[in-house]
């Protein structure tokens, strides 16, 4: 029989649904249900709990739930998860084998789905996996996860390559697939500076070569992705101490 059922789900519509259907057949009966609405709370819940299954969606606010399953992962934690997404990603769907997921369930939910889960749960042996681990306080998985230093290494890289272009937090976000909170927080401490500073920053650096072979302020700003030539100049002078213009003489 489970006994309880962990629902990791931002959208409280959604969460009912799947607590319903669970509900609804007689190896659930009687469950305990535990939910969370992103995945920083479902971590908190593992470290004091054993559930005996967690519904877990990808798309939560702050720590989402591929993040969460790295998490889980560095620290070798096991426990019987079904997947809920609304999207058909590879990546997700990736991450879901790699740590070898019940199933991957796309949006919205039926209860024939939940049932099919639950009755395979029941004729087979996820019941008696003995699930082992003992999760970390989450500050330290948070400073120490390596899986977040190389992606952050990665997003460096991809902005030291791209840095012409317009980058946002969202694109960010969708391209390496970690919520924009997560990748805000990470990239300032890992490399002291902010996303928007640390491109600034290489910008400015290379508009300096620029001016150095004779390339003008606007072209100069033009080529490294600056918009607003006011905007350059002034960031410009407080790094360099003068302004493009006089840069040059």
């Amino acid at each position: 029989m489970i006994k309880e059922i962990l629902i990791v789900e931002d959208d409280v519509r959604t969460r009912n649904t799947i607590e319903k259907f669970c509900c609804s057949i007689p190896i659930a009966e009687g469950a305990l249900f535990i939910h969370a609405d992103n995945g920083l709370d479902a971590y908190r819940v593992l470290g004091e709990r054993q559930p005996d299954i967690m519904f877990l969606d990808m798309e939560l606010p702050g720590v989402n739930g591929r993040e969460l399953l790295d998490m889980l992962m560095l620290n070798q934690f096991s426990i019987n998860i079904v997947i809920i997404s609304g999207y058909d990603s590879f990546e997700y769907t990736k991450k879901a084998i790699q740590y070898g997921t019940i199933d991957y369930l796309l949006k919205p939910v039926n209860r024939r789905q939940i049932h099919q889960v639950l009755e395979r749960i029941d004729k087979s042996d996820y019941l008696c996996r003995k699930k082992y681990g003992k999760l970390p306080p989450l500050d330290i998985v948070m400073k120490d996860s390596k899986n977040g230093v190389g992606m952050m290494e990665e997003i460096k890289d991809y902005i030291d390559t791209n840095f012409t272009e317009q980058i946002t937090l969202s694109e960010l976000s969708q391209r390496f697939h970690y919520s924009r909170e997560y990748i805000s927080r990470e990239f300032k401490r890992q490399f002291g500076m902010g996303i928007i500073k640390y491109m600034n920053e290489v910008r400015l650096e290379r508009a300096r070569i620029y001016l150095t072979r004779g390339v003008s302020p606007h072209e100069a700003g033009a080529k490294v992705g600056f918009l607003d030539d006011s905007y350059f100049s002034r960031l410009f002078k407080d790094k360099y101490g003068s302004t493009p213009k006089k840069y040059q003489i």
